[in-house]
C-alpha cells in the first residue's frame, strides 16, 4: 500500500509518456425533466419556471424550488427529475429548503411540493443532503437498493449500479433499510456499506471528509485501490478506463487534487510512485506497468 499523501506540484510541463490529451474537468451541466415530461437545459443561465405549486428559478449551478400559495387539495402532486451526465455537476433547493448537491452520472427524482406523508425523493447516483429538520415530516431517499430516513441531518449517499451502495453520516441521525427489510442506524462519522449479493452491512469511522471532499470541488483519496480511483475520476473527467492486467487495479493509492486541475497532475505522480503508466488516447486512459 502506498499509503502516502502526494502534493500537487504543477507536474504537466515535464516530459511524460502521456500524450497531449482531450480530457477536461466536468462543469455545471444537466437537465430538468418537468412534470410534463418536458426538458429544459441547465447550462443556459438564468430560467424561471412556474409549476402548479411553486416557482422554479434555475441559476448557474442550482435550481431552487419555492412554494405558491395553493391549498394542497386543489392541485395534483407534481414531481421533476433532475439529471446530471458524466462531467457534471449541479445543486438543488427542494421546496422544503433541503439542499441536495448532485455528483456527475446522478439523477433524482422529487416532488414540486411536498404532501403531508413523508418527505420522499428517489436518488440514482451520488449526492450529498443537507435535510431540513422536521419531526412531523420525515425525509426519505428511496435507493435502488433500500431507503434511507433521516428528520434532519447531512449525509453522503453513493448508489451507483457497478458499485456497492454506501453512505457517510456527517451530523445527525439516519437508518438504512433494505429492501428485504434489515435495518441498520448511524451515528455521525461512520460510514455504512452494504454488499446486496451478500445481503450484509459493515460500519466504519471514517473521515467525512473523505467522502464529501467533491462539494468543496476535491477528491481526496487515501489508501484506495486504483480500480475506484480510476471510476471515480472517470465520471468527472468523462473518460473511459483499461487495465492491461487485472493486478494492476489493486494497486492502492492516496492523493488529493482539485477537481478543476488537469488530471495529469495527480495521473504523473502515481506513474512515478507506483511504478505504473498512463496512456491517454482522446477519452480513453489504458494503464499498465512500466
Amino acid at each position: 500500500s502506498l499509503g502516502l499523501w502526494f502534493g500537487l506540484r504543477d507536474r504537466v510541463g515535464k516530459e511524460s509518456v502521456m500524450q497531449v490529451a482531450v480530457i477536461e474537468p466536468g462543469k455545471f451541466q444537466g437537465f430538468l425533466i418537468l412534470n410534463d415530461g418536458q426538458k429544459v437545459a441547465l447550462e443556459k443561465g438564468d430560467t424561471l419556471i412556474s409549476a402548479a405549486t411553486s416557482n422554479i428559478s434555475v441559476s448557474t449551478g442550482q435550481v431552487s424550488y419555492k412554494e405558491k400559495n395553493v391549498g394542497r387539495e386543489e392541485v395534483p402532486m407534481e414531481y421533476n427529475t433532475i439529471v446530471v451526465p458524466r462531467g457534471g455537476i449541479y445543486s438543488l433547493i427542494l421546496s422544503d429548503g433541503t439542499q441536495v448537491f448532485l455528483n456527475s452520472d446522478s439523477e433524482l427524482h422529487y416532488p414540486v411540493r411536498f404532501g403531508e406523508g413523508n418527505r420522499e425523493v428517489r436518488l440514482k447516483g451520488e449526492a450529498f443532503f443537507d435535510v431540513v429538520k422536521n419531526k412531523e415530516q420525515p425525509f426519505v431517499v428511496s435507493l435502488s437498493r433500500g431507503n434511507i430516513t433521516v428528520f434532519g441531518t447531512r449525509f453522503n449517499v453513493t448508489d451507483y449500479e457497478e458499485s456497492r451502495l454506501s453512505t457517510v453520516l456527517v451530523e445527525g441521525s439516519i437508518g438504512f433499510e433494505t429492501q428485504g427489510g434489515q435495518s441498520i442506524k448511524l451515528k455521525p462519522s461512520e460510514r455504512l456499506v452494504y454488499d446486496e449479493a451478500n445481503g450484509t452491512f459493515s460500519v466504519e469511522q471514517v473521515d467525512p471528509a473523505l467522502y464529501t471532499a467533491w462539494i468543496d470541488k476535491m477528491f481526496i483519496f487515501n489508501g484506495q485501490p486504483l480500480s475506484e480511483i480510476m471510476d471515480t475520476l472517470s465520471r468527472w473527467y468523462d473518460f473511459d478506463i483499461s487495465f492491461e492486467t487485472e493486478d494492476i487495479k489493486n494497486i492502492r493509492l492516496s492523493g488529493r487534487l482539485n477537481r478543476y486541475q488537469d488530471i495529469r497532475v495527480l495521473l504523473n505522480t502515481y506513474e512515478e510512485v507506483a511504478n505504473i503508466k498512463f496512456k491517454i488516447e482522446g477519452k480513453s486512459i489504458t494503464i499498465s506497468r512500466k
